[in-house]
């Protein structure tokens, strides 16, 4: 059996740790262990596959966002859909949010605020995809 040492009752937590690790370390390298337990081949395999399939899907979706300027669309987007004034332009909130928060008692004004943009959006939504298309058609 192997000893490091004696623990008393005044020693440091850190000291307790450091002796504990120090005597499994010693213990694996004198079974000759590894340190790291590794998974079965296919495990290894399933799991290369899945970050593969990932890290590629994001390659591909920057490699769209450079090609299509998908930034320079969503400004021109913007400039176009609400001019020089802004989407929001002399739009009051106070009463919109109010309403929302009676309705929805346990959301926050922050929702409510997303509920009036996703609206804004909803009705814009024919007038969005068509400048998609136009943009596109001038890239």
């Amino acid at each position: 059996m192997f000893h490091l040492g004696r623990i008393g009752l005044r020693s440091s937590l850190a000291s307790i740790v450091y002796i504990a690790t120090l005597g499994i370390s010693q213990a694996i390298k004198r079974r000759k262990l590894n340190k790291k337990v590794i998974p079965p081949e296919l495990t290894l395999n399933d799991t290369a596959h899945k970050l593969f399939k990932i890290d590629l899907g994001a390659k591909v979706d920057d490699a769209i966002r450079k090609l299509l300027k998908v930034d320079e669309l969503k400004v021109a987007l913007l400039k176009s859909i609400s001019g020089n004034a802004g989407i929001f332009a002399n739009q009051e909130f106070n009463q919109e949010v109010n309403q929302y928060l009676v309705d929805n008692e346990l959301d926050t004004w922050g929702n409510s605020i997303q509920n009036i943009v996703d609206d804004k959006l909803n009705v814009l939504n024919a007038d969005v995809e068509a400048g998609i298309k136009t943009w596109l058609r001038l890239q």
